[in-house]
């Protein structure tokens, strides 16, 4: 028994010395369907990746072919002409996750005794963080009045993205059930947006809505509610499987969002800026006014309180100038 034990380990073990990287992408991606700890979007996103760039680019190659020297060389490759039309490279952002996939699989392939090279020292991709924009107090305090004033179910999801910091697909996923107005909370549990169709080729389609759980389960969270804004919502409420954006009991997509909301811009005479401002203004506006950062990271639902602080947690020229006034007064000036 134990001999017939030995010879299968060993006929496993030749079959993944000649497997090629398009059989074994493909168990990896069963592997990530059945991966409870991936949410919302994720595995179908990097099954996109997969099939799209991985197995289409390297899918004829022996798996024990590939080592960091050929990866590194596809992912500069993909940087500069990886785009599916052919107009250029991809961005630093799609390459980053080719990258992350890629750690991933082969560390997949490892405990699962293929045989493969050491692959631990693939490149970094640098992603830039663009300077973060929000809109200034006047600004606020004009969209606010006027959100207030003309209470509209599209409207009143703008005002509750502005003092929330919810993302554009949670707010855009967001029914009635999620607001509990007596309590004040509101229930972040999934997001809607557009994925790549994985019937594309039979219903001609190439993507699709879907209302799934956040990327993170960080992000399921529930955020209190100014009581102000509360009242406002209780005049307005609607049938619990209503959708808040739209009124109805169907949903508003985020494209259809954030057109509307430039629009809703151009006609208060406010400079142009994305829905995702939305976000970054709650969030500049919450660190001003000395919200501890974890408290924010949770409200935001971020992955962890890094995220929050690289990104908002910026002190200011008084911030440092008040820093080495203390420090100078209580470390280098002698007592009295």
């Amino acid at each position: 028994m134990i001999v017939g034990k030995e010879n299968m380990n060993r006929e496993q073990e030749n079959r993944n010395q000649i497997v090629t990287v398009h059989e074994f992408l493909e168990n990896y991606c069963r592997y990530l369907n059945e991966d409870l700890s991936l949410t919302g979007k994720t595995p179908a996103t990097y099954s996109y990746l997969i099939e799209k760039h991985l197995i289409h680019d390297l899918g004829d190659y022996r798996l024990s072919e590939l080592d960091s020297d050929m990866l590194n060389s596809y992912l500069k490759e993909k940087l500069s002409g990886g785009r599916l039309d052919n107009a250029g490279g991809l961005s630093p952002t799609t390459v980053s996750e080719l990258r992350t996939i890629l750690n991933s699989a082969m560390k997949y392939a490892k405990c699962n005794h293929y045989c493969i090279n050491n692959v631990d020292n693939l490149m970094r991709i640098s992603c830039h963080q663009p300077e973060i924009c929000i809109f200034t107090q006047d600004e606020m305090n004009t969209m606010v009045q006027y959100l207030i004033q003309n209470p509209t179910p599209y409207n009143i999801g703008v005002l509750l993205a502005l003092v929330s910091g919810i993302r554009i697909g949670e707010l855009c996923a967001l029914t009635w059930d999620d607001l509990d107005l007596d309590e004040g909370v509101l229930r972040i549990t999934k997001s809607l947006g557009r994925l790549p169709n994985p019937n594309a080729d039979a219903d001609g389609h190439k993507t699709h809505l879907v209302i799934a759980a956040p990327k993170t389960r960080n992000s399921i969270r529930s955020i209190p509610l100014p009581a102000e804004i509360a009242d406002l919502l209780r005049k307005q409420q609607q049938s619990s499987d209503y959708f808040l954006l739209t009124g109805r009991k169907k949903c508003m997509e985020p494209s259809c969002c954030s057109k509307r909301f430039r629009s809703l811009l151009k006609k208060l005479g406010i400079p142009a800026r994305n829905f995702h401002t939305l976000r970054h203004t709650f969030a500049t506006a919450c660190i001003r006014d000395g919200a501890d950062p974890k408290t924010l990271s949770m409200i935001l639902g971020h992955a962890s309180v890094n995220i929050t602080m690289l990104m908002y947690v910026h002190p200011s020229l008084e911030d440092k100038r008040r820093v080495m006034e203390q420090v100078y007064t209580h470390t280098y000036i002698p007592p009295s």
